[in-house]
């Protein structure tokens, strides 16, 4: 209905990602260890908190679903030597994707 509100907020992506692998957590099953990597160097960034919190919640969330065992890892740091954007990303052990479905 265009009633979506977008908030313009400084995040700290740091405190984002731990948000998020608090919350997600409970779902990671016993043989997987989920890992956090952060990069001291990343810039604080202008965003929604809420929105990101829900995307990492999401990316997260599905990688935990189709992982038996091994890692789910979120890192996270400057997509480019100047600091100017970031880059995050989210790796797992799980199934993967078949390439015909790519």
């Amino acid at each position: 209905e265009g009633k979506l509100h977008i908030k313009h907020e400084l995040v700290d992506l740091s405190r984002a990602i731990d948000h998020v692998v608090d919350i997600v957590a409970p779902l990671a099953k016993k043989e997987v260890s989920i890992e956090r990597v952060f990069d001291p160097r990343t810039p604080m960034v202008v965003a929604d908190f809420s929105r990101m919190v829900q995307i990492m919640y999401n990316l997260l969330g599905n990688s935990l679903k189709f992982t038996k065992s091994g890692y789910v890892r979120v890192s996270v740091g400057p997509a480019n030597p100047t600091g100017c954007s970031v880059l995050i990303t989210v790796e797992d052990t799980g199934i993967g994707i078949p390439a015909d479905k790519m």
